[in-house]
């Protein structure tokens, strides 16, 4: 292995093993937090956040992803009981599929 690759080995094994400390030590010192750590829609939510909050211009790409997959697991999202107020046109969802 070269030297630049075995850094970079060291640099993914600390990262998560940090991450590991994080979950354990979560799980056993905040229940609450580690609960919605491990929420299926943590990802889905933390992106849509991340993507809303950043500035953008003109058409965002990545937020236009993140609405997609917002849309197709919208009443995992609400709970049910609320439509979603997100429309896409059916070009904009294949050209969104085909380049993702």
């Amino acid at each position: 292995m070269k030297a630049a690759e075995r850094d970079y080995a060291k640099y993914l094994y600390r990262c998560r093993l940090v991450h590991y400390h994080y979950v354990t030590s979560t799980a056993e010192c905040n229940e609450f937090h580690y609960l919605a750590f491990n929420d299926p829609l943590h990802a889905l939510r933390g992106r849509l956040f991340e993507q809303a909050s950043a500035p953008w211009k003109s058409k965002s790409f990545d937020l236009q992803i993140v609405l997609i997959k917002a849309m197709e697991r919208w009443e995992e999202l609400v709970g049910g009981g609320v439509s979603c107020p997100t429309k896409f046109d059916t070009k904009d969802l294949f050209e969104t599929s085909v380049e993702n």
